[in-house]
């Protein structure tokens, strides 16, 4: 038998040794350390805007001719209507009469917005009774229209704003060509306030929508009144 030197036996056992580590070191980073997780595009909301807050709908403008009552005044009414909606004149006639004593105290102030959905003649509706406001006689329109119950058109809207009391009637049609860009404005504000129909309101800070009795907003009048 060939005797193998002890010197070689040594360097064996090193080379044993140093494969047997690299083993080890190759293994620990192929299997026990876990694969990187795949990258992923950073997450994007897709939920829509929050709605405006309520108190921000409120304009609180002095010389407002599409409003009622004091600019101080401690619950604000936003009124969002369609001169061209059954429901919006039934509030206008019944049931903001019974409001005017909270008007007269100082207790609400009343702020119409434009929000014409029930067609192109409510929006051009909307355009004569921003006119008819150049002349301080906005409500006196607004009543003159819901009184008569005819259809809306640019020969009943001069009609109205006679009726109203307009002093300028020339003025009033050149005015009632133009006013897109704030009835969009209004659209958007109802829209970002998630308002789908009409009538809706804004009762201080809080939301109500349709026709509703008096009774609620005598409610919400007094609710909203003990909080300033």
């Amino acid at each position: 038998m060939v005797k193998i030197p002890g010197v070689v036996w040594v360097m064996m056992a090193v080379v044993a040794v140093l494969s047997f580590l690299i083993g080890v070191l190759v293994g620990g980073q192929t299997a026990g350390e876990p694969s990187a997780a795949p990258r992923t595009a950073p997450a994007v909301s897709t939920a829509p805007a929050a709605p405006a807050a309520p108190s921000s709908v409120h304009r609180r403008e002095e010389g407002d001719a599409m409003a009622l009552g004091e600019v101080d005044a401690p619950v604000v009414i936003a009124a969002f209507s369609d001169l061209g909606c059954p429901y919006c004149a039934q509030w206008a006639t019944e049931t903001l009469p019974q409001l005017v004593d909270y008007v007269e105290d100082g207790t609400v102030r009343i702020e119409w917005h434009d929000f014409p959905v029930t067609g192109p003649s409510a929006v051009e509706a909307a355009k004569a009774g921003r006119a008819a406001a150049e002349q301080d006689r906005f409500f006196e329109f607004v009543d003159a229209l819901y009184a008569s119950g005819e259809e809306l058109s640019a020969e009943n809207f001069l009609a109205w704003a006679e009726q109203a009391g307009v002093p300028d009637l020339t003025q009033f049609e050149a005015d009632s060509a133009g006013y897109d860009a704030e009835i969009t404005q209004a659209r958007e504000l109802g829209a970002a306030l998630e308002i789908t129909g009409t009538p809706a309101f804004v009762v201080g800070e809080e939301s109500l929508s349709g026709a509703q009795p008096v009774e609620a907003f005598e409610a919400l009048i007094e609710q909203q009144a003990a909080r300033v």
